[in-house]
């Protein structure tokens, strides 16, 4: 086993920033008035809840939500609208890319299947994290601790030799009772700094 930790990035806010406001104006592009109950129903609703674990597919929860609201717009439309909301933090992004060449790297998301096939292809510097790990395909959400050992078990690495990276308080408390090493990142200071104060170093590309 290496005695290099395993680094662990958080997708939303920590590489890809998003805006639900932002779903919500383009929804409403396609068919006025629908953005904001669209946006409550994706993330507020049981029904947004089985998709992020994976016991729901994207097309069944668009068919029960154009039911329930009675939409016009297709599901390509939906898609396109529910997808576009990302902007790549590119300082962390360069730092994965940098990190990927010599830590073990692995990304663990809440996320579901659209936006896990779109941000993959959209964005192909998370492709070089070892391990892509998301809440769909775990079938459980962070802070669940199920899901922290979920990622131990599949990269075969120990709890305690981990860097978790998030930006939800929650889940790095979670994780923190683990005993996994923890940085809650929240945009207001850089990732070099402190990922230095726990042995890993990497700047100007070297550790």
């Amino acid at each position: 086993m290496s005695d290099r930790p395993l680094i662990i990035f958080d997708i939303g806010n920590v590489l890809l920033r998003f805006s639900l406001e932002r779903a919500a104006r383009n929804f409403d592009r396609v068919e006025a008035g629908a953005g904001g109950k669209i946006c409550r129903y994706l993330w507020a609703s049981s029904e947004g809840l089985k998709l992020e674990t994976g016991r729901t597919t994207g097309w069944n929860l668009f068919r029960s939500l154009r039911r329930t609201l009675g939409l016009k717009m297709s599901y390509a439309q939906f898609c396109r609208g529910f997808n576009e909301i990302f902007d790549p933090v590119h300082a962390n992004m360069k730092l994965l890319r940098i990190l990927s060449r010599r830590y073990p790297v692995a990304l663990l998301s809440n996320t579901n299947p659209i936006h896990w096939k779109y941000i993959m292809s959209k964005y192909p510097a998370l492709r070089s994290a070892r391990w892509m790990c998301s809440s769909h395909l775990f079938g459980r959400m962070k802070p669940d601790p199920r899901i922290y050992k979920s990622l131990a078990k599949k990269t075969g690495t120990p709890l305690n030799k981990m860097i978790f990276i998030d930006d939800r308080e929650e889940n790095i408390e979670a994780a923190r009772g683990l005993g996994m090493k923890t940085i809650h990142f929240t945009g207001d200071r850089g990732l070099e700094e402190s990922l230095a104060l726990l042995g890993v170093f990497c700047k100007n590309g070297k550790t």
